[in-house]
């Protein structure tokens, strides 16, 4: 805990000392935020069924909050998870907090006046002050996000292997619909997995978590420097390899689709194309994925390419077999490791055009209703 001396007025009321106390963060089990919302349950030890996975994010701890019944989840912004990674620097510790939580409410509030249906909805933002001793205590800047009743994507399938294709489809389009909203407010999540695809009654999904997002309006985040803004588990292999592509449609948008695509492929086979590429032998892999080589990604894309259409083909048998085909070609556009031509072919051809995700949500649409009628009539 460390305290700063202050020098109030003569016969003043206020605190002799401003106390911070590095770990408030992690101490707001029971209390009452501002709002009326009720901490009950810290995020982590999964065992309230649905849970938003993880801690909360980056520099953030997360938390279940209840209001007149209704819950919501908690991101509490850590400045002590943030000093602890930046010992040497507290002021850089603090203004990388304050950045990414400017940065983030900016996100949300462009997602909430663009009426974004497929984003998840803020419920609350505000600070709550917690005391620490004699002094003043220090403000911890929060936001509660409406609660999925299903849980995450990735629990939701977990916890019933009878989920049929029709359901998986579904939610799948849902994404991609919430992916297009996010591309037309100039948003690239660069984040999305299963674990930030929230399913709500009705199987109904939304996209969570812009911490990692960036905006081509000229607004910088401090991630957008690296290769790998989002979970380098989901990364491209291009980002893997440290490419930084110049244009923004492939370094971001493009991002967004091989994630969709790895979502696809984690839907019917718990796998991912990441996960094939990380299996190479240790000589040919990056340092981001326990390798040693050192080279360029053009040196290595034949053995990547490789790996790709060695994994479709493993896939194959685990998909549909009415559907198989459909879903691999929307596989391989979506994750082709050679970048600069993901997406769809005919929307590649015209210089600097959108990727084509529109199609895909057509595509999928299509899927998801096919498989509907086939459980009807099954």
């Amino acid at each position: 805990m460390l305290t700063m001396p202050t020098n109030p007025t003569p016969n003043s009321s206020a605190p002799q000392s401003f106390v911070f106390n590095a770990d408030a963060a992690h101490q707001l089990l029971g209390k009452e935020l501002p709002g009326g919302w009720n901490i009950i349950k810290k995020i982590g030890d999964g065992s309230i069924p649905g849970e938003p996975d993880g801690t909360g994010g980056h520099f953030s701890v997360g938390y279940i909050a209840e209001r007149k019944g209704k819950q919501g989840f908690v991101k509490v912004f850590d400045l002590g998870g943030a000093m602890r990674e930046h010992p040497d620097d507290v002021m850089a510790a603090l203004g990388a907090l304050v950045n990414n939580h400017q940065y983030e409410t900016s996100l949300l509030s462009i997602c909430e006046n663009a009426k974004l249906d497929r984003v998840v909805r803020v419920l609350e933002q505000n600070q709550v002050m917690l005391q620490a001793g004699s002094g003043m205590g220090f403000p911890l800047p929060f936001i509660v996000f409406e609660m999925a009743e299903q849980g995450d994507f990735r629990r939701a399938v977990a916890r019933s292997a009878a989920i049929d294709y029709a359901w998986r489809l579904r939610i799948i389009h849902q994404v991609a619909v919430g992916l297009q909203q996010l591309h037309g407010v100039a948003i690239a999540h660069q984040d999305l997995k299963p674990s930030n695809v929230l399913v709500f009654e009705g199987a109904e999904a939304k996209l969570a978590d812009l911490g990692r997002a960036s905006r081509n309006d000229g607004r910088v985040a401090a991630h957008d420097g690296i290769a790998i803004a989002g979970a380098i588990a989901y990364a491209p292999p291009e980002q893997a390899y440290g490419v930084m592509a110049e244009e923004w449609r492939d370094r971001r948008e493009g991002c967004d689709l091989y994630h969709l695509g790895c979502l696809i492929c984690f839907a019917f086979t718990g796998t991912t194309p990441t996960q094939a590429y990380s299996a190479l032998p240790e000589n040919i892999k990056p340092v981001t994925w326990g390798g040693t080589w050192t080279g360029t990604y053009d040196m290595v894309y034949p053995q990547i390419a490789a790996a790709f259409a060695a994994y479709l083909d493993k896939i194959r048998p685990e998909m549909p077999d009415w559907a198989a085909d459909q879903l691999l070609l929307v596989i391989q556009q979506l994750c082709t490791p050679e970048y600069k031509k993901r997406g769809a072919p005919e929307a590649r051809v015209f210089e600097n055009s959108p990727l084509g995700l529109d199609r895909f949500i057509t595509r999928l649409d299509r899927l998801a209703l096919a498989a509907k009628i086939r459980v009807k009539t099954a």
